[in-house]
């Protein structure tokens, strides 16, 4: 049987300094990860670093993937498909349009 083992680096904890959603990307510091639970202002949360992902983006021209194609997060935690000013977070696992409501991700 298959298991999941989380290496020193995999994941680490964020004090939130607004408001998180569980699913969701944050950057903080150079740092990059998805929410494993919601919080507030204060709440320490565990942030996933690595392995695939199904995370929500906006509905916008600048939010579309070609498969295999670079995916950005914006210093205002938005998904995006522009490198500019923005941090590369990982590569589309299948193409997203801009209709879609999430992509999938395989985090670098």
């Amino acid at each position: 049987m298959a298991k999941n083992y989380l290496g020193p680096g995999q994941t680490w904890t964020w004090t939130v300094t607004g408001a998180a959603v569980a699913g969701k990307v944050y950057v903080e510091s150079g740092r990059y990860g998805v929410a494993d639970a919601a919080g507030v202002t204060g709440d320490v949360i565990v942030m996933h670093a690595h392995g695939s992902w199904d995370v929500p983006k906006p509905q916008s021209a600048t939010a579309v993937w070609a498969i295999h194609a670079p995916v950005y997060i914006t210093s205002a935690h938005v998904i995006d498909a522009v490198s500019t000013s923005n941090t590369l977070i990982g590569h589309a696992l299948e193409a997203a349009a801009t209709s879609a409501t999430g992509v999938k991700v395989i985090l670098l």
